[in-house]
């Protein structure tokens, strides 16, 4: 048996060589597509480091890992205490459903008044103090399942 060698009905027509226009017209869109993929892609890598702040600022703000320990939450630093608070009088702000002490202490960096936080362990309130208490200080109450956190100023 014998191959026959068919022939291409559609034969590739030979490219014809581009004038300098059309070379650089082809160069423009190239320049422009790869433009917009790098704007695609820092897009994306923006979107990561947001994620990794945010799991960053989650681990330095739990319990029990964090109990007598500093973290950095939103450029600032807290001590954070877990199952001790003090005292509970004074609570210039509550708010209420607020899940995580991260998401507590973010409420206090938004306001410059707030020295430090108590949020529950069970419960989902947030209370913000105004009255300074040193960082130093261990807290002396520890009855309730509540955790604080004490702004470093």
């Amino acid at each position: 048996m014998v191959k026959v060698e068919d022939e291409d009905p559609f034969p590739e027509e030979p490219e014809e060589p581009l004038t300098a226009e059309e070379a650089r017209d082809a160069c423009l869109k190239r320049e422009a597509a790869l433009k917009g993929e790098l704007t695609t892609c820092k897009k994306e890598s923006a979107g990561g480091t947001a994620d990794s702040t945010l799991a960053k600022e989650l681990i330095a703000s739990s319990c029990p890992g964090q109990h007598n320990k500093y973290g950095t939450i939103g450029g600032k630093e807290y001590k954070f205490w877990c199952h001790r608070y003090h005292n509970l009088n004074n609570v210039k702000e509550t708010h209420q459903k607020i899940n995580t002490m991260l998401d507590c202490v973010k409420l206090c960096n938004a306001r410059s008044w707030c020295k430090h936080v108590v949020h529950g362990v069970y419960e989902t309130n947030c209370r913000l103090y105004a009255w300074a208490v040193s960082h130093a200080t261990v807290p002396g109450l520890d009855s309730l399942p509540l955790n604080a956190a004490v702004l470093k100023w």
